[in-house]
């Protein structure tokens, strides 16, 4: 089955683009998505099972993950404060093994 997501413009345009760039390898240069299904034995079954294929796509691209609360927020911050903590504390500690490399004690 081949759907071309480029000519259709129901689909909002964030939808198109998202699925324009999850599925670029099964997308060919005209711009139709191929899909394909050899999961029964009959014609009508694997059309059937293609479309569920595109609507899974479809859906997939159009999900929007709902804000975070304000919880989520708090312990974002706060693993920022952390991971920001550490960072300078390695920094740290790599200056102070090179400064000690560099004074006149390390050589004794």
């Amino acid at each position: 089955m081949r759907f071309n997501v480029k000519n259709a413009h129901w689909l909002s345009d964030r939808v198109r683009d998202k699925i324009l760039q999850t599925e670029k390898n099964r997308i060919n240069k005209d711009g139709d998505l191929v899909i394909s299904s050899t999961k029964t034995r009959t014609q009508k079954g694997n059309f059937e099972d293609a479309l569920a294929k595109l609507q899974e796509i479809i859906d997939a691209a159009s999900y929007v993950p709902p804000p975070p609360s304000e919880e989520q927020k708090k312990k974002i911050a706060n693993m920022a404060v952390i991971g920001e903590q550490k960072r300078l504390k390695s920094k740290k500690v790599l200056s102070d093994k090179k400064a000690f490399r560099r004074s006149k004690n390390s050589w004794d």
